[in-house]
């Protein structure tokens, strides 16, 4: 299968996996955050073996990979090592190490604590798992796409191959990881979806403004392509929000 047929595929059924390692790995120690408890989070590791859904299944016996929860530098799927990782956020546990909440309210302003309050949540850290598995399970399940063209760069040492307008967040590949973070999102708002603008999806989920900052940067050309790709995937997986496909500039006039 070519790598942009795939994405004619529904997003995969993995959200009995995301909640086993969520509940497992992550769920007392965001729990402790929500008490005002912030501890160390330790490295620990597993094995896909330990998944639950067929798909993930599948991937597991064609490409088995290790799993590390903990915190790192970015959560990411790394087919050369056969590895993943999920993180938390660093930046925020030391900033809630050091500060109380009405100082760091104070430091950021109202909307970024939004997104700040929002970083250390069950629908957050869920949302990075549902992003990171299937970016493992797409690239395992068709045809090593990601595998094969970041070979391909890293053979021509040129990474260039591996983006799209000059950034990863627009590539087909990583679009469609971005969907199924919104799968994972509208699991866990799905009484108030419809009402949601890219606002607010934005704010629940704070990686989405990275991808609006670059956005914002980007040739009109690379928003409207982006914007058509994103509307018309969420559409098809039945995804979008009746909010959502008027207030796409919420995600780049940020």
């Amino acid at each position: 299968m070519r790598f942009k047929q795939y994405l004619t595929e529904k997003t995969f059924a993995i959200g009995a996996d995301v909640d086993y390692i969520y509940k497992k790995f992550f769920k007392k120690f965001i729990n402790n955050v929500s008490k005002g408890e912030i501890k160390n989070f330790p490295v620990i590791k597993f094995s896909s073996s330990e998944l639950k859904s067929k798909k993930a299944q599948k991937a597991h016996k064609e490409n088995p990979v290790t799993i590390y929860t903990g915190v790192f530098n970015t959560s990411a799927y790394i087919p050369f090592k056969s590895e993943i990782k999920l993180s938390l956020n660093g930046s925020v546990i030391d900033i809630l190490k050091k500060h109380n909440i009405k100082e760091i309210e104070q430091m950021l302003g109202h909307d970024e604590f939004k997104r700040f309050m929002n970083e250390l949540t069950p629908p957050t850290v869920k949302s990075t798992i549902y992003h990171e598995l299937s970016h493992w399970i797409s690239d395992t399940l068709y045809n090593k796409n990601i595998t094969k063209r970041m070979g391909k760069a890293k053979e021509k040492n040129d990474y260039s191959l591996m983006l799209k307008f000059g950034e990863t967040y627009f590539t087909d590949y990583e679009l469609d990881a971005q969907v199924h973070a919104i799968k994972q999102l509208k699991r866990d708002y799905s009484k108030e979806w419809e009402s949601l603008t890219w606002g607010d999806i934005i704010t629940k989920k704070s990686s989405f403004h990275v991808v609006g900052k670059a956005l914002k940067k980007a040739p009109k050309k690379a928003r409207e392509d982006y914007r058509k790709r994103m509307i018309k995937r969420l559409n098809r997986e039945k995804l979008l929000g009746k909010n959502m496909m008027n207030t796409f500039k919420d995600f780049y006039e940020v």
